[in-house]
């Protein structure tokens, strides 16, 4: 059963009302969009949902019993002008800056198209994947339901450290690991110079972000960092361009001594001394 204000209750129950679509799209820069598919602007909780954005179908629901990971194929209908992170939708596409993204699709009911609007949430899930057709982008968007495939028991023996880098268990700040900067020779589609003087290593299994040029909102995760070299783990789809801003933050590769580095010793969860996997003959 869902929630619902007594106002949404008493809508339902006189059976006159309006229905739409509410999505609400945050990239994983953080940059947050908000549309509707209905033909003017709607206002729901104070906040408002743009009619002129990109034409969004395909958010067909189904409820059931039991714990079940939903799907949705959505279909969007963009324009030139309609621009995630300052490019284009196909672009996004391309170039991967949609994988990742959070949708959440709301149900709004409104007693008069301009009146203010009561919702029920019915969908929150991640892009997993996109395709770039003749004139639509297609969106293959999981639920949230996916992350309790989780492998039990999560804690297990092993050398390095369970625990993930800026997780509660880690207690490390993000926001003090990360910088931002501008991508500075470019080697190729894999390796830029950065810039930034910090020590070899410092961002090897982190991640990057741009967030201008041709691959703004692509996050890719870093191979190595050496005098302050920036080596990917994947290749990019489009070109760097000197100057393209980005931001990054360093990584762990979950050893004593990466702890130690970085003033978390105490909290390392892991069982180094643990001896090796044989085979007795």
């Amino acid at each position: 059963m869902k929630a619902r204000t007594p106002a949404l209750q008493a809508m339902l129950d006189s059976s006159i009302y309006y229905k739409c679509n509410l999505f609400t799209v945050t990239l994983i820069t953080g940059q947050i969009y908000y549309w509707t598919d209905a033909d003017i602007d709607v206002t729901c909780y104070g906040q408002v949902y743009s009619s002129s954005g990109p034409s969004i179908s395909g958010a067909h629901f189904h409820l059931q019993r039991g714990l079940q990971v939903d799907t949705l194929t959505l279909n969007v209908l963009a324009l030139p002008t309609d621009l995630l992170g300052g490019v284009t939708w196909d672009v996004a596409a391309r170039s991967g800056a949609l994988d990742g993204t959070v949708i959440k699709i709301d149900k709004a009911f409104l007693p008069a198209w301009g009146s203010p609007a009561e919702s029920l949430n019915f969908f929150v899930g991640k892009v997993k994947s996109s395709q770039v057709g003749e004139l639509l982008v297609t969106l293959t968007v999981v639920s949230d339901d996916d992350f309790l495939n989780t492998p039990v028991p999560k804690l297990t023996f092993q050398p390095g450290c369970v625990r993930d880098v800026y997780s509660p268990g880690c207690t490390l700040a993000r926001a003090a690991y990360q910088k931002t900067g501008n991508v500075g020779a470019v080697v190729n589609r894999i390796k830029f110079a950065s810039g930034l003087p910090d020590p070899n290593g410092w961002y090897a299994l982190g991640s990057i972000t741009f967030n201008s040029g041709q691959n703004s909102g692509v996050r890719r995760s870093i191979k190595s960092f050496v005098g302050g070299v920036v080596e990917l783990s994947n290749p990019l789809v489009f070109d760097l361009a000197t100057g393209d801003a980005f931001t990054i933050v360093a990584g762990c590769d979950k050893t004593p001594a990466a702890c130690s580095a970085k003033n978390n010793l105490a909290n390392y969860k892991g069982t180094p001394f643990v001896p090796k996997p044989e085979t007795m003959v």
